[in-house]
């Protein structure tokens, strides 16, 4: 399968509208600053994020130099970025 690339403004734009994500962090328990990103488990559980970003890449991939590190598990958000990796 040929996969479509994406950049990283089009993945940020993409990712905030699939969890919903505010512009200020301090109106919403989910927020995005940066190109890291912020999801609660109140509204999200780590599988359901994992799960969601498995399905928008599952046909898409970063142009050249970028990638997505979800960090490792936490009690109260799901935290992951988009990272340059050259």
């Amino acid at each position: 399968m040929v996969k479509n690339t994406v950049s990283k403004e089009k993945a940020i734009k993409d990712i905030k509208e699939m969890f919903n994500i505010s512009i200020d962090e301090s109106s919403n328990d989910c927020y995005e600053k940066d190109g890291s990103f912020v999801v609660s488990k109140k509204r999200f559980e780590r599988f359901e994020v994992v799960g969601k970003l498995q399905d928008y890449f599952s046909d898409k991939c970063f142009v050249e130099g970028f990638g997505l590190e979800i960090s490792p598990i936490t009690l109260i958000y799901t935290t992951f970025k988009i990272i340059n990796i050259n």
